[in-house]
């Protein structure tokens, strides 16, 4: 095995002669706000984070608008029971939302801000941002019935 191959996310190597790139993961938490956006991007910099990963999607990219069945969260445990996956997803998203994007981009203190995309047009976005990564998000496959 070739130890010697790295590559770099934005001005920062990686590899195994190099040190851990540490990534902070905002999701959801911004809760739609601009300011609370930007307080995690100041937390996960304080934390000696060297990177900040975002998720690029709309609820209508991710999901269907339908109230029932598989549709529905009904984990009992779950801060969103009796809510429907959409309006998970519409809380949740980031891009066209209070959470301007390019505000966290041009106020991250982290070295790198980059994103999951979760379909083509995400990355249309994420390519007029100049994200210097992204990352493949993992194929997910929800088979409903529908009889």
């Amino acid at each position: 095995m070739n130890n010697k191959l790295s590559i770099s996310i934005g001005n920062r190597k990686i590899g195994l002669e190099y040190p851990p790139l540490i990534i902070a993961e905002m999701s959801g938490n911004h809760n739609q706000s601009l300011e609370r956006a930007l307080e995690i991007v100041d937390a996960a910099a304080a934390s000696g984070a060297h990177a900040l990963k975002l998720q690029t999607y709309t609820a209508d990219t991710m999901t269907l608008d339908i109230n029932e069945r598989e549709f529905l969260i009904e984990d009992p445990k779950s801060l969103w029971k009796g809510h429907s996956l959409y309006d998970l997803y519409q809380e949740a998203h980031t891009r066209g939302s209070g959470t301007n994007r390019s505000s966290i981009v041009a106020t991250s203190k982290a070295s790198s801000v980059f994103s999951t995309p979760f379909d083509d047009s995400a990355i249309d976005f994420l390519e007029g941002l100049d994200a210097p990564a992204t990352r493949s998000p993992l194929l997910k496959i929800l088979i409903c019935p529908y009889s």
